[in-house]
């Protein structure tokens, strides 16, 4: 289900300056699958049992623009899971944290504060706040962010306490409710399904006004006429029969799922109790309920969400697909989008064959993100599927995730339309790099350099999910974090000086790290370096600090920087003199014996100094043999020489 406060959904997309779009088309395949290891796979629980990467029988999704964490409701596990963020996720990725749960191996069901039992729609609050429909338990949960594992709510609708699950018809009470949402100033919608094919449910959406109270009454019902009255089979721009999902619009117009009836209803704001809709999609008018396959007809329409320009999502559920009606929506219009079919006029469940990237099975619940990527609850086939919307090749762009790994992507790096997915364990959670050559790379070089924590994969792919290779055509730099939470200049856990700090990218064929360079960023303890291609990257100190000057190495030598090869140099990343001692000055000088540039090494920088190839003036030295003369205060001194090769 969307959050209702489209207006302040902006989350990373601050960062963007308007970027170009890439496009979600007919029947394409999804990107990213949650709940299976593949996109063939449909298993519950993976076939398994219970964890935290399978599911059975999902239905709620709710992406939180604060944290960027994809939540599901995992109906019959009783839990709710979450997944760390959007930019991260991986084909059956592990979940990050549970609620109704003590830990990811146990499924239950229970009625208290920290038990949930069928738990089915979420939604998010403009403050991260989330909303859980407990539905075999009759309530609305709310849970307080900062969300942690398998924490208690701090709030119950539906019930007077925790430990209660009584239904019934009134202002304050449920009858299995299905959906919930939040607008932006905290009003509370829940609504209430028909539980089958006849005469039992609320079939109605109740709306609550803050402040919100345990056990609190309803001050809104629509689909009836007041809160003690229950009318069924009622297809009127009064009535709903099976209401299922809801969303809210930054203007406060309500659209609601009316299962039963084939459609989805829209009533303008200001709400009253019992009124009138005044849109009908899925129907020509709004008397009419019968069911159909086309692009203008619904059958069983579930989950709804709509995207930042206004267009509204449906999840057809027994025609198994995904419909998009663009804006401005209009009664009895068609929709202009199909996803798990192959066309408007095709149902079969999983395309009358088998699961597969672009097939679904009861798709339910539903959420669009605040860059217009989708997510499906495909229940039937226990998954959740991501389709990503991208990028175009024109846009400028910036992706950050929660722990300051950032990419960005000047106009023209990549030349068709892409999205960017970052991986923060690639030992653990590869994406594409075998994790041996990760290991064996860190088996080459000195541990005490090493910055633990740090190695991220970067993956650019086009919209068919097909990983790009290959150079950049313009400008991307990466930014990776490190930890110096006292501010002392000393890597946390390590003996590493942060200005020693560079990037360095998996040369995979080889299994070996390679020196990209870097800016360190003390302030804000990060590195940046512009990159040619993606790969792993990692941070280590270039060198430590050495006790003599016996082992000091010079690289790249001879130094290339315009070959565009990171072996051989670039201007960014210099020539580094390594293996230094606590302070050094290094002199180097032209082949007459002028002096070029001279160079103080502190002992905050660790065993390294870096030469940018500029001489005193500031200006770069040109094409030559230039010989290179270190001392220290303990009289050591090194001798060598050096080629620059422009």
């Amino acid at each position: 289900m969307r959050k209702s406060f489209l207006v302040l959904i902006v989350g990373l997309a601050l960062l963007l300056p308007e970027p170009g779009e890439g496009a979600i088309t007919n029947d394409m395949n999804a990107h990213i699958v949650l709940g299976q290891l593949d996109f063939a796979s449909g298993d519950i629980n993976m076939g398994g049992g219970v964890d935290g990467r399978g599911l059975n029988t999902p239905h709620g999704v709710a992406v939180d623009p604060i944290t960027n964490r994809v939540y599901v409701s995992d109906k019959k596990n009783n839990r709710v899971i979450w997944f760390k963020d959007i930019y991260t996720l991986i084909n059956g990725g592990e979940a990050e944290g549970v609620l109704g749960q003590p830990d990811f191996y146990s499924s239950g069901g229970n009625c208290t504060a920290y038990n949930l039992a069928g738990p089915n729609g979420l939604a998010l609050d403009k403050d991260g706040n989330l909303y859980v429909c407990d539905q075999w338990n009759n309530r609305v949960l709310k849970y307080d962010f900062p969300i942690t594992s398998s924490e208690s709510a701090s709030l119950v609708i539906g019930q007077l306490d925790f430990e209660t699950s009584n239904n019934g018809t009134a202002a304050d009470m449920f009858c299995w409710p299905s959906e919930v949402a939040v607008d932006e100033a905290g009003n509370l919608y829940v609504v209430e399904p028909v539980t089958g094919l006849g005469d039992e449910g609320n079939s109605r959406v109740m709306v609550f006004t803050p402040p919100l109270s345990i056990g609190m009454a309803a001050s809104i019902v629509l689909g009836q006429s007041d809160f003690d009255t229950v009318v069924y089979y009622d297809c009127s721009p009064t009535g709903l029969y099976g209401p299922r999902s809801i969303v809210v619009d930054s203007s406060g117009n309500v659209y609601v799922t009316d299962m039963f009836n084939n459609r989805a209803l829209k009533y303008e704001a200001p709400l009253s109790s019992g009124m009138a809709a005044t849109m009908v999609i899925g129907q020509t008018d709004l008397y009419s309920s019968g069911s159909g396959c086309t692009s203008s007809m619904l059958n069983y329409p579930y989950g709804i969400a709509l995207d930042g320009e206004g267009n509204l999502y449906v999840s057809d559920t027994e025609n198994n697909r995904v419909l998009r009606f663009s804006a401005p929506l209009t009664t009895g219009m068609e929709a202009d989008l199909v996803l798990g079919q192959a066309d408007f006029f095709s149902g079969d469940p999983n395309q009358g064959g088998s699961c597969a990237a672009n097939t679904l099975n009861r798709p339910r619940g539903m959420d669009v993100d605040s860059e217009g990527n989708i997510y499906v609850i495909d229940t039937n086939n226990n998954r959740l599927l991501l389709y990503r919307k991208g990028f175009s090749p024109s846009a400028e762009v910036t992706r950050e995730v929660p722990d300051g790994t950032k990419v960005y992507f000047s106009a023209g790096a990549v030349s068709v339309e892409f999205y960017v997915a970052i991986g923060l364990d690639p030992v653990g959670n590869p994406r594409e790099v075998d994790p041996s050559k990760i290991n064996e790379a860190d088996g080459k070089v000195d541990p005490e350099i090493l910055v633990s924590g740090s190695i991220r994969e970067f993956t650019v792919y086009q919209l068919a999910a097909t990983r790009i290779t290959g150079n950049f055509q313009n400008t991307v730099i990466i930014t990776i974090p490190y930890q110096d939470t006292n501010q002392d200049g000393i890597v946390d856990g390590t003996n590493i000086g942060e200005r020693t700090l560079r990037i360095y990218y998996l040369d995979e064929e080889n299994s070996e790290w390679v020196l990209v360079g870097g800016v360190v960023d003390t302030q804000n303890n990060t590195v940046s370096a512009e990159v040619s291609r993606f790969s792993v990257y990692r941070l280590m100190a270039t060198s430590k600090t050495s006790e003599s000057l016996d082992n000091v190495v010079v690289y790249p030598n001879p130094f290339k920087p315009n070959d565009g090869n990171d072996r051989t140099g670039t201007w960014s990343q210099g020539i580094i003199f390594g293996n230094l001692t606590s302070r050094a000055t290094i002199k180097i000088y032209n082949i007459t014996g002028e002096l070029v540039r001279e160079l103080e090494k502190l002992p905050e920088e660790g065993g390294q100094k870096v030469w940018d190839g500029n001489n005193e003036k500031g200006k770069k030295v040109a094409s030559g043999i230039y010989v290179y003369l270190i001392t220290n205060p303990q009289g050591d001194k090194k001798l060598g020489k050096l080629a620059v090769i422009k």
